[in-house]
């Protein structure tokens, strides 16, 4: 994908207000700065488009058509720059900033991974090359985000190896998202947007709109158990949303629309001002729903789905000397569904959030980290029963739940002699949630229902990441967490007198190792393998709520026990010459006291059931997955993905629901800025099973993205998604089907300086 000049528009002039908000003192201060020339090596020719970074902020810049870049409002000390681009090994220098003047730093890029050339952090939650670490990563980067044919940020992650979504896209469907990795199913997957978890404080359900899909600069995804490092929620991995930079003058914005009136535009602008880097951005989407029923099975009452969302987020970042920085960010998220029935409306979440922290270089003689974040949740949904005819519909219950959180982290690392890394590190992660809930009989409402209570998670780490011998890399981490439920209750007003429950408060534990090994075998070929056991604790939402669907009654549980997976994988990563690159890996979870539903009693009226959550289930996944990358010519990528996940719950051999058995993408990308960037992806996905355990059928679909630059800076572009409309099945419930996105065209503008 093309780099694009700064310039070309105004700076955006919100950034820049920001800025001028703060005391004038912090743009007097005397600053330096590093600024250079990128060139590939043996051949000495400019690379544009590398992405420049300074270790420890988030101020970076992109090389321009002369392979040069520029960095300013660094202090005077002592710093580590990086440079990276797909298709060249990354690249990391010293630079000494005197006050008023530029350090030059220049680089000389070599042919490298076209899989993983950018670095990554969540594997040690360090900053390593991709191609060195022993864990199984993956790397999406900004050019194929960029170039990607998806609206939302799940639809985005799909064409990558080992994350499994819901085949219904957040664009359409309901706002209780899920995800999973290696057969962990929904709930067992940490996801951070830069480092802050997403995951639900009452639930463990993501928000992918939180992360606007327009404003990443790249994705990472560590496969396997990550709790030895992330503790809950990291049981089948972990994936890592990280947003633009803050650079000099950088800004974008998008408008577009489409197929069943589908509009987004998008806007993000960043500057700096002496040591004050600032940026703000923005994401708004709505339309594009479609009436996800069967055709055949519709009704009067079924309509086209809605989504209507809203992100606004700010950040600032103030450098201090040799790499250190304090930042601070802000956002307000909103989020407003009908799920196809006059009655499933509205479904609305507001999520108002913010962090705050530090990198401080020198510390101890090693780096300083602290984070500390929060938000504020409110959520209101509505479920409803249609009559068998689809002609009529009569509301149920609605919901409310407000919930929080608040947390932080804080790790200190430093290098010493053979240990490449060694750390020691924390994070605490306090919620509070409710569930309210109006039933109703009637239309109208005939009795109240309230749950909820407090839970704290917590736990520390050690790590270690020694490099004995050239060819040898050995990551060895462990962790011990703690966690506590309180003040959890449930008040049942739908009967006379109200029924009050009040539940013991409860505390547990979990220990959580990790070993990774990596040799080379020769330059290009090398083996890894992983021995991991991970956990996660139940959520608020599994021990004190208690739902019904259609005629039965689920029941919480605040007697769960923790989930266990052991696991182990092999891999391989061979890159025989620079335009072929082939990636490997085989692995074996077994997964245990995972909580199921379990028939408790019969229910109240003919035919119903009381089920409650359990420490039952038992599973074991088992694969293999690979990645390919070609590059016959310069201007032409090929890129494939497979992954095999035989997943079975133990007791009965069932398929684990929702893990699809075979996955594949297939991205052809051709790009050439003086005549066309376009990419086309195949995503085919084998037998699946809906959460009722009902078989969903394989499916293949097509999607594909053309863009043209008519200025410099500014990018036309078509995208496509479901290309030859075809027509499968994302949901079972009982008789229903539920059909998946048909064909979806978009267009519009993009005007960008990153």
């Amino acid at each position: 994908m093309k780099r694009l000049a700064r310039g070309v528009t105004p700076v955006a002039l919100a950034a820049t207000a920001l800025a001028a908000t703060a005391p004038g003192a912090l743009f007097a201060q005397a600053v330096g700065g590093v600024a250079g020339r990128v060139a590939a090596a043996p051949s000495g020719a400019p690379l544009e488009g590398v992405r420049v970074t300074v270790v420890g902020t988030a101020r970076a810049a992109v090389t321009d058509p002369r392979g040069e870049y520029r960095i300013a409002g660094l202090p005077a000390g002592a710093y580590e720059i990086t440079a990276t681009l797909i298709g060249r090994e990354p690249a990391r220098r010293a630079a000494a900033v005197r006050a008023g003047e530029v350090a030059t730093v220049d680089f000389s890029l070599r042919d490298g991974s076209l899989l993983l050339s950018d670095v990554v952090v969540t594997a040690t939650r360090g900053l390593e090359p991709a191609k060195n670490v022993a864990a199984t990563v993956h790397v999406l980067p900004r050019a194929a985000i960029a170039t990607s044919p998806a609206r939302t940020t799940d639809d985005l992650l799909r064409e990558m190896p080992g994350v499994e979504l819901p085949r219904t896209s957040s664009a359409v469907s309901g706002p209780e998202e899920i995800v999973s990795i290696r057969g962990a199913d929904e709930g067992r997957t940490l996801v951070l947007l830069d480092g802050v978890p997403l995951n639900d404080p009452w639930g463990e359900w993501i928000q992918w709109n939180r992360a606007p899909r327009f404003q990443l600069d790249r994705v990472e995804v560590l496969e396997g158990g990550g709790s030895s490092l992330y503790g809950n929620y990291a049981m089948g991995g972990v994936i890592s949303l990280v947003s633009k930079p803050i650079v000099s003058r950088g800004y974008h914005l998008l408008a577009g629309g489409g197929s069943r009136s589908a509009a987004d535009a998008s806007l993000y602008g960043s500057t700096v001002l002496g040591r004050l880097g600032v940026s703000l951005g923005g994401d708004y989407g709505r339309g594009g729903g479609y009436t996800l029923l069967r055709p055949d099975q519709r009704g009067p009452v079924d309509r086209p789905s809605t989504v209507a969302r809203g992100n606004v987020n700010a950040r600032a970042e103030y450098a201090l000397r040799g790499g250190s920085s304090v930042f601070a960010s802000g956002g307000y998220f909103g989020d407003d569904r009908s799920l196809g029935t006059p009655l499933s409306e509205p479904n609305q979440r507001h999520i108002w959030s913010g962090m705050a922290g530090a990198t401080l270089a020198s510390v101890l003689t090693g780096t300083l980290e602290l984070r500390g974040f929060g938000q504020d949740q409110h959520y209101e949904s509505r479920a409803s029963r249609v009559s068998a005819d689809r002609a009529s519909e009569a509301l149920l219950v609605a919901q409310r739940i407000p919930s929080h959180d608040l947390g932080g982290s804080v790790r200190w690392s430093r290098a010493a002699g053979v240990l490449e890394t060694v750390a020691v590190g924390g994070d605490f992660r306090h919620m509070v949630g409710r569930l309210d809930e109006d039933v109703y009989s009637g239309g109208v409402v005939s009795g109240t229902r309230t749950a909820g209570g407090t839970q704290e998670v917590g736990g520390a780490y050690l790590q270690a990441v020694l490099g004995p011998i050239d060819r040898l890399r050995i990551e060895a981490s462990l962790r011990f967490d703690a966690w506590r439920s309180h003040g959890g209750s449930r008040v049942d007003a739908t009967t006379d007198p109200a029924t009050v429950t009040t539940y013991p408060d409860k505390s547990n534990s979990a220990f959580a190792p990790r070993i990774g090994v990596r040799y080379a075998l020769s330059p290009s070929l090398t083996v890894r393998s992983s021995f991991y056991r991970a956990f996660r604790a139940p959520t608020l939402s599994e021990e004190y709520r208690t739902f019904f669907a259609g005629p039965n009654t689920f029941m919480g549980n605040p007697a769960l026990t923790p989930e266990y997976l052991t696991g182990v994988d092999l891999g391989l990563d061979w890159q025989p010459v620079p335009e072929i690159e082939l990636r490997a890996t085989a692995f074996l979870n077994d997964y245990k006291d995972l909580d199921d539903f379990t028939f408790l009693a019969p229910g109240p009226t003919p035919g119903s059931a009381i089920l409650q959550r359990q420490n039952v289930g038992a599973a074991r996944s088992r694969g293999i997955e690979g990645e390919v990358a070609v590059r016959p010519v310069r201007e032409v990528t090929l890129a494939a993905s497979y992954n095999y996940d035989h997943a079975r719950v133990t007791a009965t051999d069932a398929p684990v629901n929702r893990v699809p058995l075979h996955r594949a993408a297939v991205r052809v990308m051709y790009d050439s800025p003086r005549i066309v960037t376009g990419s086309v992806l195949l995503r085919l996905e084998g037998e699946n099973h809906a959460l009722g355990g009902a078989r969903l059928a394989p499916f293949t679909v097509f999607d594909a993205d053309v863009r043209r630059e008519v200025a410099r800076g500014i990018d036309l572009f078509v995208s496509v998604e479901n290309l030859f409309d075809r027509q499968y099945v994302v949901n079972v419930s009982g008789p229903l089907e539920s059909i998946g996105l048909p064909r979806t065209v978009r267009g519009g503008v993009v005007v960008e300086s990153f």
